[in-house]
């Protein structure tokens, strides 16, 4: 027995907001600018300095100093929030990232990021 699928409301998503989400995490994990970030931070072989408390770590994080925000249309998002401004705030210049180590990272966005901040 095959299930049916729910026709889609008028003018709903094409493609799955959490397929979207994914797609853009994917592009920013491979961009430019936080290979950048990550290249600026690097001391050594495999060790980055953290900016925060100035440790070297083998697995930094890399931070938006500008938070990023919720994706369009989640909890806590403006209504007129676009995903091309989010975006924009996703992949943002160089100097607007921070590399730390993963407990600076988690102080930094502790109640300040939602799911989405990096």
């Amino acid at each position: 027995m095959t299930r049916r699928r729910a026709p889609r409301p008028e003018g709903s998503e094409l493609i799955p907001h959490g397929e979207l989400k994914a797609a853009i995490r994917l592009l920013w994990f491979r961009s430019k600018q936080r290979r950048s970030a990550l290249q600026l931070a690097r001391i050594s072989g495999g060790l980055y300095l953290c900016a925060a408390c100035g440790i070297a770590v083998a697995k930094p994080e890399v931070d938006h100093r500008e938070p990023v925000g919720p994706t369009p249309g989640a909890r806590g998002s403006a209504p007129d929030q676009s995903w091309d401004a989010l975006i924009a705030r996703m992949f943002c210049p160089a100097d607007g990232l921070a590399v730390l180590c993963k407990p600076c990272h988690k102080n930094k966005t502790h109640g300040v990021d939602d799911d989405d901040g990096d």
